[in-house]
């Protein structure tokens, strides 16, 4: 009976002991999966940039900031010595950015919920619009699942038809 007591114990520790190096082995490669995982700044502003998204630090805003009030002192001086500049020039517009938005419609989301999404990535600027336009036009009930790629110069019905795939 000692004997079949001590091989049972003998059994008990060498299974422990097994899977507590199976654990640690384990462990040190979840430690160097999340170590190989990391990026560095760059490499996640590229990244953020190569899906569509606009990346800025803090250290591009702040000249910014300076650059403007600074454009501003030289714009009045241009103004005060170019009086005579004809009205053509002072109508000038700086460019328009355009900002292109992939839109991903769920099955389920109503058009109240994708007017918010689209107006919060700045493609319309009233969601009201959009919203009246697609039950005027009976395009509600057309919504397609899918991922839409649209630009902030893109009119209410052409965002209507893309989304819809009403494209005429």
């Amino acid at each position: 009976m000692k004997q079949i007591l001590r091989s049972f114990a003998l059994g008990l520790l060498t299974a422990t002991v097994l899977l507590g190096v199976f654990y640690m082995l384990d462990n040190d490669k979840e430690l160097k999966d999340n170590q190989t995982g990391t990026l560095s700044t760059e490499e996640m502003k590229q990244e953020l940039e190569a899906q569509g998204y606009t990346v800025e630090g803090i250290a591009e805003q702040q000249p910014e900031e300076e650059n403007t009030a600074d454009q501003k002192q030289k714009d009045q001086d241009q103004e005060n010595d170019n009086e005579e500049t004809s009205p053509s020039e002072e109508q000038q517009t700086p460019p328009k950015e355009i900002r292109i938005y992939s839109l991903h419609i769920e099955s389920g989301m109503t058009i109240s919920e994708i007017a918010g999404v689209l107006a919060n990535a700045s493609i319309i600027e009233d969601e009201n619009a959009l919203i009246s336009f697609l039950n005027k036009n009976d395009y509600a009930t057309s919504i397609q699942i899918g991922t839409f790629e649209l630009t902030s110069e893109m009119s209410i019905d052409e965002i209507a038809a893309t989304i819809t795939g009403h494209n005429d």
